[in-house]
């Protein structure tokens, strides 16, 4: 059974359809079956093409440098230029922004398809009657790892319905194996954390690797 303000989002992939099972409350399904379309796959590629080439190609010596920064030389925080091309920095980040924002209107567009009228239309009255502090919380698994890479966070599920509480997305894996600690395991487990600070290309990271040390006497 889940919590009251908690709903169960399965999306799966197959032969080119998915399929849409929501689950709330007490044991309360929606099932649906919705058709997959290739667009969206091509809006996705062309945004990740353009997100690389924009990033491989950045310039962090073309933008203001942080002040606070004083100690680290020009050198180090010059772009490595790796060849050369007729586009610009400017060219590349308009390509970006027009890759990304045809991906969300394909994205936004299939999940307003009529077949999941439904499940839109039982979340939102859900939220609407949602009390308490912490917004609806969604958690949701996709396969294969296609679907997974859309962009979820964007659905906007409650905007055809008028005003409605905050929904939270959370994103689960489709197969879960819980294992049990043992005693002295628990005792001494540390929190951990994991810090994707990203690459080497001119980027000073350096406050955030002292505030992560800072921590290494209760973490891990």
């Amino acid at each position: 059974m889940l919590h009251p303000s908690s709903f169960r989002l399965n999306v799966q992939l197959l032969n080119g359809s998915c399929l849409f099972e929501l689950s709330w409350g007490n044991s309360q399904q929606l099932v649906t079956q919705l058709h997959y379309p290739n667009t969206l796959t091509d809006c996705y590629r062309q945004w990740q093409q353009a997100y690389l080439n924009y990033y491989k190609n950045y310039r962090p010596d073309l933008t203001t440098p942080d002040p606070s920064e004083k100690t680290q030389s020009n050198k180090e925080l010059r772009g490595r230029l790796k060849g050369a091309g007729s586009f610009s920095p400017h060219d590349r980040r308009t390509a970006l922004v027009q890759a990304q924002q045809e991906l969300l209107a394909a994205f936004h567009h299939w999940l307003r398809s009529r077949e999941l009228y439904k499940i839109r239309a039982e979340i939102a009255r859900i939220a609407k009657s949602h009390r308490g502090d912490s917004p609806l919380q969604i958690f949701l698994s996709c396969a294969p790892v296609e679907l997974e890479r859309l962009p979820w966070e964007a659905w906007d599920i409650g905007e055809e319905f008028g005003e409605i509480k905050p929904i939270r997305l959370i994103r689960v894996p489709v197969n879960l194996q819980v294992e049990i600690a043992s005693e002295s395991q628990q005792l001494r487990r540390r929190a951990r954390i994991l810090a994707i600070l990203g690459d080497d290309r001119g980027l000073n990271f350096q406050r955030e690797q002292t505030a992560l040390q800072s921590l290494s006497g209760v973490a891990e």
